[in-house]
C-alpha cells in the first residue's frame, strides 16, 4: 500500500473517542512526532505505549502511522 492510500485510510478512521476531534490517525502521528522530536523522554514513550494500548483501533492507527512515518 502507497503512503498516500495509508494516509488516506488513517483520515477515515475514528473511533469517536479522540475529544479533541483529531482522528486516530492524526493522534498516533502526533506521537511519533512527539517521539522523533529529539526531547522525548521515557513519559512520552509510556505515552505512547498506553495510548496504543486503550483498544484494537488505536493499535491499528498506531501500527498505520508507524508504517507512513518510515515511508517518508
Amino acid at each position: 500500500m502507497t503512503g498516500e492510500r495509508r494516509c488516506e485510510r488513517m483520515r477515515r478512521r475514528d473511533d469517536g473517542d479522540a475529544g479533541d476531534g483529531m482522528d486516530l490517525g492524526d493522534e498516533a502521528l502526533d506521537w511519533l512526532a512527539r517521539l522523533t522530536s529529539g526531547r522525548a523522554d521515557a513519559a512520552t514513550s509510556a505515552g505512547y505505549a498506553a495510548w496504543r494500548a486503550r483498544s484494537p483501533g488505536h493499535e491499528a492507527a498506531a501500527r498505520e502511522a508507524e508504517a507512513l512515518w518510515g515511508d517518508l
